[in-house]
């Protein structure tokens, strides 16, 4: 009996990613072809279709239809870890550099921010007591003795 797996409706962002990861010629043969099984059942083909037209399994179709349906493109370029391949590595988007690149200067402005009122000894003073605060705390919590 046939699997009954349908694709879901694309959200806006999702069609632009999926167009751009089509014409992407730097993806890995794999991962290209998992974007085009997508791209196929969007534009209305059959799952058997789509794995013909693309040179995969119908099955492996089944398996990135429904993928993609629970998580969307987050979870298509995980890449195998070569040292142990039953774990694997994790790498940012281009959104996610993005975002993490925005997050970053946001900080950094919030730090400038929080520290305007001391200058820029005091902020080192500052600095240099913490440190030495944490140091000494190191070990207390977990039982161990700082002796």
């Amino acid at each position: 009996m046939a699997k009954s797996v349908r694709l879901r409706a694309l959200r806006r962002g999702e069609r632009r990613v999926l167009q751009a990861k089509v014409g992407d010629r730097r993806l890995s043969v794999r991962l290209h072809h998992r974007y085009r099984v997508i791209a196929e059942v969007a534009s209305g083909r059959s799952m058997a279709d789509a794995a013909d037209r693309v040179g995969c399994a119908v099955t492996m179709a089944y398996e990135w239809v429904h993928r993609f349906n629970e998580s969307g493109f987050t979870t298509f370029e995980r890449a195998s870890n070569p040292q142990d391949r039953r774990s694997y590595g994790v790498a940012l988007t281009q959104s996610g550099v993005h975002l993490a690149r925005e997050l970053r200067a946001a900080s950094e402005q919030l730090e400038r921010d929080f520290f305007a009122s001391l200058s820029q000894s005091e902020q080192e003073s500052l600095h240099v007591l913490l440190l030495k605060l944490y140091r000494g705390s190191e070990g207390m919590d977990d039982g161990k003795s700082t002796e």
